[in-house]
C-alpha cells in the first residue's frame, strides 16, 4: 500500500499563504518569463529562502549549485552563470512591471550587489517615528576643540576626494563620448556582411531560417579550457559527460595525473571557462547580422548551454567536437566527421582530419591538414559548414568547426562574408525560395592562424 504524503508543515503553510508567495508565483506564471525555463526556476528559489529565514543561503556559489548543477567546489569568479542569470532576472521584472504587471499593488526587487529580494506594497508610506513624552531629550553636549578639528580635517578631505572622483569622472565621461562617436561612425559604414545581406535575397532568407521571431536563437562558443583537459588527459570528453560535469568535480573526476601536470591543476582547468578568439570574432559577426533580432539572440559558452534550451532553438555550433561537444548532437546526420588519430598523417602537421563516411569519385578518405609550400609558408587546413534541422524537430542548427582556430574562422568568414558563399546557396535554393539543408568542407591556407584562399572542396545537399 502506497504510504500517504506527509502534510505541509506549519513553516511551509505560512509561506504558500504569504503575499510575497503568491506575489513570486504570479510573476513566475507570466507571459514575461514563459519563454524562460532558468529565471522563474531562480526567482522562486531566492524567493523561498528569503522567506523561510534562510538570506545566509542566498550566496553565488549556494545558488550555483542549487539552481544551475554546479559542483560543489566550483569557482563563481570564472563560472558567472549565476551573474549573469541574475542580471537577466532583474531586466524581466522590470519589463513585467512595467507592462503586463503595471496593476500590481506589489513589488519585488533585487537589488545589485546580492541575489536576496527585497518586497513592499505601493500603499507602504513612510510613517513617521511618534516620540513618547515621557522620553527624556537628548542631551547636546559641546564639541571639544580636538574634535571639531579633527572633524572638519576629515571633510576637507572627503571634499577633496569628491574633487578628483569628479575630475576623473569627466575624464571618463569625455573618453566614452569619443569611443561612442567613433563606434556609431563605424558603424554607419556598411560591412560586408551588412554589403551582401542586403544585396542578396537568398542570403537573407538563409538567415531567416536561423534568426526567427518565434524562436530564440543561440550562438554557443567552444569551450577552450575543455580542449586543454582532453589535450592533457589524452580522452576526449562526451556530450553525457560534458553536461554532468563530473569530470571537472574533485569528488567525483576519474582524471589522471599526467607526466606534465598534477590532477589537482588538470581540474582547476577543466573548470575555467575560456574561448578562443576566432569563436568571440565571429559571435560578433553574427550579432551584426541584419536579420539577428536581438531580443531572441544569444551568445553563450558551450558550458552554460541546458539540453532544454539545445532542444528548443535555433543554434549556431563554434569550434571542433572536442571543443563544443553539442556537435554530437548532429554527428550521425554528417558525412564529414572530425576525428583525432593516434599520430599525424605523413605531410601533416595535425592529428585531427575530417574522416569522409562516403566518398564520392574524386573525393578522399581522410582530409587533415598539410604543411605548406612556397614563399608563402602557412599550412592548408580545413573547415566544415553544416546546416542541418534541429534532432528534436524544433528550429535548426548551423554548425561551423575546422582543424584548429583557422579551419573554424574559415567556415565562419566564409558563411558571413565570402561572395561564394551566396552563389553556392542561389545554386542550391528551390524555386519556392526554400533552402535545403547541406554540408560543405572548405579548404584554406592557414597564415598565421587566419585563413586566406578559401575554397569548396566537397559539398552536398541532404534530403530529408
Amino acid at each position: 500500500m502506497a504510504t500517504a504524503p506527509a502534510p505541509p508543515s506549519a513553516e511551509a503553510r505560512r509561506i504558500v499563504s504569504d503575499w510575497r508567495w503568491l506575489l513570486a508565483r504570479r510573476i513566475a506564471r507570466s507571459r514575461t518569463f514563459a519563454r524562460s525555463e532558468q529565471l522563474p526556476r531562480l526567482l522562486l528559489h531566492v524567493c523561498k529562502m528569503k522567506l523561510a529565514g534562510r538570506d545566509q543561503e542566498l550566496s553565488e556559489q549556494q545558488i550555483g549549485v542549487a539552481i544551475f548543477r554546479r559542483a560543489p567546489g566550483y569557482d563563481p569568479g570564472v563560472d558567472g552563470i549565476v551573474r549573469s542569470h541574475a542580471t537577466r532576472l532583474r531586466h524581466k521584472l522590470d519589463a513585467y512591471f512595467s507592462e503586463e504587471g503595471a496593476e500590481e499593488q506589489e513589488r519585488l526587487e533585487i537589488p545589485r550587489g546580492g541575489y536576496t529580494p527585497h518586497f513592499y506594497r505601493k500603499e507602504m508610506a513612510a510613517v513617521p517615528v511618534q516620540v513618547s513624552v515621557l522620553e527624556e531629550p537628548e542631551v547636546v553636549l559641546p564639541e571639544p576643540a580636538k574634535q571639531r578639528r579633527s572633524r572638519l580635517a576629515k571633510e576637507f578631505r572627503a571634499d577633496r576626494m569628491l574633487y578628483v572622483i569628479a575630475f576623473f569622472l569627466l575624464i571618463q565621461a569625455a573618453f566614452l563620448i569619443v569611443a561612442w562617436r567613433y563606434v556609431r561612425a563605424k558603424r554607419e559604414r556598411p560591412t560586408v556582411v551588412q554589403t551582401l545581406a542586403n544585396r542578396s535575397p537568398t542570403v537573407a532568407r538563409f538567415w531567416s531560417t536561423l534568426f526567427t521571431p518565434e524562436r530564440r536563437t543561440i550562438v554557443v562558443t567552444g569551450d577552450s579550457g575543455l580542449v586543454m583537459y582532453e589535450t592533457l588527459v589524452s580522452n576526449d570528453v562526451t556530450l553525457t559527460e560534458y553536461l554532468s560535469g563530473e569530470y571537472r568535480d574533485p569528488a567525483h573526476s576519474s582524471a589522471p595525473r599526467t607526466s606534465q601536470v598534477s590532477r589537482e591543476f588538470l581540474i582547476s582547468l577543466a573548470n575555467r571557462p575560456y574561448t578562443s578568439t576566432a569563436d568571440a570574432q565571429l559571435a560578433a559577426g553574427f550579432a551584426h547580422l541584419p536579420e539577428c533580432n536581438q531580443p531572441n539572440c544569444e551568445i553563450i559558452s558551450a558550458r552554460n548551454l541546458r539540453p532544454s534550451d539545445a532542444e528548443n532553438s535555433n543554434l549556431i555550433l563554434l569550434g571542433s567536437r572536442q571543443a563544443n561537444p553539442w556537435i554530437a548532437m548532429v554527428e550521425p546526420q554528417l558525412k564529414l566527421v572530425l576525428k583525432k588519430r593516434e599520430a599525424p598523417l605523413r605531410g601533416s602537421n595535425s592529428t585531427y582530419g575530417f574522416e569522409n563516411r562516403n566518398p564520392q569519385p574524386g573525393e578522399a578518405e581522410l582530409y587533415t591538414a598539410r604543411k605548406g609550400e612556397g614563399n608563402l609558408g602557412g599550412s592548408e587546413t580545413y573547415g566544415q559548414v553544416a546546416y542541418l534541422p534541429n534532432p528534436s524537430g524544433k528550429g535548426k542548427i548551423l554548425v561551423l568547426d575546422g582543424i584548429w582556430n583557422s579551419g573554424t574562422l574559415s567556415a565562419g568568414k566564409f558563411v558571413l562574408e565570402n561572395e561564394a558563399f551566396a552563389k553556392w546557396l542561389a545554386s542550391i535554393e528551390h524555386p519556392d525560395g526554400k533552402i535545403p539543408s547541406f554540408e560543405l568542407l572548405l579548404e584554406s591556407r592557414d597564415i598565421q592562424n587566419n585563413p586566406a584562399r578559401t575554397r569548396i572542396v566537397s559539398s552536398r545537399t541532404i534530403t530529408p
